[in-house]
């Protein structure tokens, strides 16, 4: 049986979804590492399918004066 791959597709970064799984990313981020970092704005979404949709999502986050770009990762549904 051969193995089969799929591509991250964008899908709609303003959907409110989509902006309270970044802010969540950003808050669980700022408990594990004891950090401050001030939810901006997402900047990019995608999804792939795989056995269950997986969410890569591209945000900006405040650090002091310095705004920053991050990447996360959820394997859940949003």
């Amino acid at each position: 049986m051969a193995a089969s791959f799929s591509v991250f597709v964008p899908i709609d970064h303003t959907d409110p979804s989509v902006r309270e799984f970044a802010t969540f990313a950003v808050a669980k981020h700022n408990r594990d590492s004891r950090q401050n970092l001030k939810f901006e704005s997402v900047v990019k979404a995608e999804m792939k399918e795989a056995d269950f949709p997986i969410y890569r999502i591209g945000l900006t986050a405040k650090n002091g004066d310095a705004v920053n770009n991050y990447e996360t990762t959820n394997l859940e549904t949003l």
